[in-house]
């Protein structure tokens, strides 16, 4: 006889034994996504833009892939080390850094140094405190 499932929601034979439906988001993954939505985040993301004056920190020092020296559109606040790695860093100041779209790819691909990034992140910290 067939039932719907209370477990997985499905209908199968009742003689069935069922197990939960595992989510397809690792527990890091989750919990960054849950980092990410946090008003905290909001609000270190809109401090960190200022303090990069709305800026992309990679064009602004002619990095290749520069499109304009001063490019402000689809800027973005980069993780420099991933919340997935080390969430720990997740609100640090100096792992976070105003990227382009342009720039912010070649940071996830690698293309851009951890250790160049961070080295203008503690820059830009040092200058606006």
């Amino acid at each position: 006889m067939l039932k719907a499932c209370s477990i997985c929601g499905r209908v199968h034979d009742r003689r069935l034994q069922c197990r939960p439906i595992q989510s397809k988001y690792s527990t890091n993954e989750s919990q960054a996504s849950h980092i990410r939505g946090s008003s905290r985040w909001k609000k270190l993301r809109a401090y960190i833009r200022s303090r990069d004056n709305n800026v992309c920190q990679l064009c602004l020092r002619n990095f290749p892939g520069t499109i304009r020296p001063y490019e402000t559109d689809g800027l973005e606040v980069h993780h420099i080390t991933k919340i997935e790695e080390d969430e720990t860093k997740a609100f640090d100041e100096d792992n976070l850094i105003s990227l382009c779209r342009v720039h912010h790819e070649m940071a996830e691909q690698g293309r851009v140094t951890a250790k160049d990034l961070v080295a203008i992140a503690k820059e830009n910290n040092e200058r606006y405190r």
